[in-house]
């Protein structure tokens, strides 16, 4: 079997050495140069999400949708937009957004409310609360309905193996004395026609 041998040039160039020939741990932080490290090589295959350190975004998904959705009975409601991922690390974070909706409280008595939450689904199981209570609400006072601007923001922590996937959804319900209809997206009024969105974020631990 033929072998390359290793070469120290007298430019200080070495030749023979195979990709990945260093022994491992021998590149360290002080070794690469200032700047070395560039957005080209961190969007590429050169740097792994294994390497990425801790708090780096390892990932970003998103989901869009301009559907209605909305509901005239008590209890959590899925909202129907389901953003999914496959976590690229171990015991990673994530941070997830949502904009655009138009919330909504359809009721005639005074301070109705609605409610948010976020729940998961891991390895297509089942959706499970991954907050300790709701995230956001919102409510009015008197009046026959009111629209909300929606702008939701969760930081969380799931449980999950690696090639898992784990799916986001926002649930919605009543709020404090809510009896009539509620909406995680009015489709009519000031919603019509707006497109709103869920971003989701793998932040390395």
């Amino acid at each position: 079997k033929n072998l390359m041998p290793i070469t120290i040039n007298g430019n200080g160039s070495i030749t023979g050495l195979s990709v990945g020939g260093l022994p491992n741990g021998t590149v360290d932080a002080d070794t690469l140069a200032s700047n070395a490290v560039t957005s080209a090589k961190l969007s590429g295959s050169a740097i792994s999400a294994a390497k990425l350190p801790a708090g780096s975004i390892v990932q970003v998904q998103f989901t869009t949708s301009t559907a209605g959705k909305g509901t005239s009975s008590s209890g959590q409601h899925a909202s129907g937009l389901v953003t999914t991922l496959t976590p690229h690390r171990e015991n990673s974070k994530f941070f997830v957004t949502a904009s655009g909706m138009s919330m909504h409280n359809n009721a005639g008595a005074s301070n109705q409310g609605s409610r948010f939450w976020l729940y998961a689904s891991v390895n297509g199981g089942s959706y499970a609360n991954v907050t300790d209570t709701w995230v956001q609400s919102c409510q009015r006072s008197g009046g026959s309905w009111t629209d909300f601007p929606g702008n939701l923001s969760f930081p969380c922590t799931v449980s999950y193996s690696l090639g898992q996937t784990v799916a986001f959804q926002i649930y919605y319900g009543y709020g404090l004395n809510a009896s009539s209809s509620t909406y995680f997206h009015h489709n009519g009024a000031s919603g019509n026609g707006t497109r709103y969105q869920q971003t989701v974020m793998e932040i390395a631990a």
